[in-house]
């Protein structure tokens, strides 16, 4: 038997795996989870687990969703093109629902033209509490854009916390300019020094910023560095969460913790 690649596993969710079927490194051969410069909670359970039971870390997002490539100008990107263009999502037209929380509007009036066998759209408001507010497609109309905004589900990057979050680009840019790199290799070399068993895996649209994903490699980090990259981004330095509140982490699991499990 084998599972596939776990993705956001929480530290109660491996522990009731190995219950279940014993030995996990024959069963589970790595596990995707976010981790970057300013994402790392993972390090308090996650990781200690997986490297316990001999698991491998496949980090995604390693470049912060882009911010470390770009900075704030990363939004700008987002008006039409949020979180990698979902226009995809749209052609799916035989489901009966379709979950859009990360459509922009263009996205969303494109949706809306292919929903011939769509009987349910779910969109969210960008208010903290919007998981408890969803808009069915009754309340939806091509012409309100206030009903086809699409929430910004990432707290750091909304305005009020972007302009508190650039001065933590701005120093990470610094530093890649006194190692002679970009920041968006300063920040993937920071992932590739955490250790062999973790493997990053960053977006990549084009050939150029490929290239420069491949030339982190060759960017050394000493220890006192790696501090000093990890201070830029220290859980109090960091202003927003990375999801809004409800949105599923590997944090708000809802599997039972192993003690209350009984035996058959």
């Amino acid at each position: 038997m084998f599972l596939p690649v776990p993705n956001n596993y929480n530290f109660v969710q491996f522990s009731s795996a190995k219950a279940i079927f014993g030995s996990l490194p024959s069963l589970i051969s790595s596990v995707q989870i976010e981790w970057c410069i300013w994402s790392r909670d993972v390090e308090e359970e996650i990781i200690p687990t997986c490297r316990e039971l001999g698991i491998g870390i496949v980090a995604y997002c390693p470049l912060g969703r882009g911010f470390f490539s770009s900075g704030p100008k990363i939004v700008d990107t987002w008006q039409s093109n949020y979180l990698r263009k979902r226009e995809w999502i749209a052609k799916l037209a035989l489901v009966e629902g379709i979950y859009c929380s990360s459509m922009s509007i263009e996205q969303l009036r494109m949706c809306w033209s292919w929903k011939a066998n769509i009987t349910k759209l779910s969109l969210f408001r960008n208010e903290p509490d919007s998981m408890k507010n969803p808009l069915s497609v009754s309340d939806f109309s091509p012409s309100a854009d206030v009903c086809m905004h699409c929430l910004q589900s990432l707290p750091r990057f909304r305005t009020e916390n972007l302009e508190h979050n650039k001065v933590i680009f701005e120093r990470v840019n610094e530093m890649a300019t006194r190692k002679g790199c970009t920041p968006s290799q300063l920040a993937l070399a920071w992932v590739h020094h955490q250790g062999k068993d973790v493997c990053p895996i960053p977006g990549t649209t084009k050939i150029e910023n490929f290239n420069q994903n491949v030339g982190a490699l060759s960017v050394k980090l000493t220890p006192e560095e790696m501090a000093e990259l990890e201070s830029f981004a220290s859980e109090d330095s960091v202003k927003g969460d990375r999801y809004m509140t409800g949105s599923a982490t590997w944090k708000n699991s809802e599997t039972p913790p192993l003690s209350s499990w009984n035996a058959a």
